[in-house]
């Protein structure tokens, strides 16, 4: 008996310890996101804000001695877009405010461009741009755009009226192809700390995604070569094939081309030279409900063989993702008749000018 009595409390501490060590294993990284990225497809409705920051260095003369390139590298360099919205799946709406901050010739060009969407319609505020002046007196205009009207000037379907079930069960099936045929050294866990996640952001786990010279060329390969064609045949065998407007015949000519551009892959061995990572690093804030938080550290060389000089290529992105399945309070909503120009019109005004 009272060897009985010393072994019970042994036995109690050593099952605490493992109920506690098992509350405290945190998922794999990879599997972590597959979840959230899962979980994030069957939301009804988030807000979202975010920054975008574009840098651009040009070491080719061919290139900052031609002045339409050089003005475009200089649109490019530096240009920094914030934003914020809101979107739903039933009803079908988004919302997005753009504001922009381009630097061109010198002077820094600011911009404010909301832009709505629903079912049957999108909605493009026209902003005042000095260096466009033809498109002054419609400045705070709305362009209209009815994807009906679309539909008959391109001589091709245009169908938005996607069903919601669809679209979900068609990006959880994209979204295993995806992990599937990726391995996990792809993904690691990263700190809060060292992801220097904003203080208002929630996330129960931070997973990095990154790409690195030696592995560019296997996940090039396994991407042309297995995932995209998977996903392709999952789009073709969905109900989403129509509202997609692809055929067999489209679905079968895509594979062929991932095929083609495999073989140059592996026949081109100067494109490793061509494109060289600094960084491409990708980090997710992942919660039980979705994605909490993004943000994309991407810095390529681009030296085209042969040629003298280099490009180098930047691009760094946050995003925030908030009430989740929460009602979104529309900022703009549906324009109003008043406000409105259609796409149509403007493109007879333009021609007539």
């Amino acid at each position: 008996m009272r060897s009985f009595r010393f072994i019970m409390p042994v036995l109690m501490l050593g099952l605490f310890a493992i109920i506690v060590a098992g509350c405290g294993q945190k998922v794999p990284a990879k599997d972590a996101l597959k979840a959230a990225a899962q979980q994030q497809t069957t939301l009804n409705s988030y807000s979202f804000s975010g920054n975008l920051t574009l840098r651009v260095d040009s070491k080719s003369d061919e290139l900052n001695n031609d002045p339409e390139a050089k003005m475009f590298l200089e649109a490019l360099k530096n240009t920094k877009i914030a934003y914020h919205g809101a979107t739903s799946v039933e009803p079908l709406q988004t919302e997005l405010v753009l504001d922009a901050t381009v630097p061109l010739q010198d002077v820094s060009m600011n911009f404010t461009m909301p832009i709505v969407m629903n079912q049957d319609k999108l909605w493009v505020k026209i902003p005042a741009l000095s260096m466009i002046p033809e498109l002054n007196h419609l400045s705070g205009k709305y362009v209209e755009i009815d994807y009906k009207e679309l539909s008959k000037l391109s001589g091709q379907p245009v169908n938005y009226s996607v069903d919601p079930k669809a679209q979900r069960e068609l990006s959880s099936k994209v979204l295993d192809i995806f992990f599937k045929d990726l391995g996990t050294d792809y993904f690691t866990d990263v700190t809060k700390e060292e992801a220097a996640l904003p203080s208002d952001v929630q996330a129960d786990q931070v997973v990095k995604f990154a790409l690195t010279n030696e592995t560019l060329e296997p996940f090039a390969k396994t991407l042309l070569g297995t995932t995209l064609p998977q996903i392709i045949d999952a789009v073709a065998q969905s109900e989403m094939a129509k509202e997609m407007n692809m055929t067999p015949e489209q679905a079968t000519q895509a594979k062929e081309q991932l095929q083609t551009a495999i073989k140059e892959l592996e026949a081109n061995k100067d494109w490793k030279k061509t494109l060289q990572i600094k960084k491409a690093n990708w980090l997710f804030g992942v919660e039980k409900d979705g994605i909490s938080y993004q943000k994309m550290d991407l810095d390529i060389t681009l030296t085209p063989p042969n040629e003298p000089g280099s490009l180098d290529f930047g691009i760094t992105m946050d995003q925030k993702v908030t009430n989740k399945n929460v009602a979104p309070k529309w900022e703009i909503g549906t324009p109003k008749a008043e406000e409105v120009i259609k796409f149509m019109e403007l493109m007879g005004q333009m021609m007539a000018n």
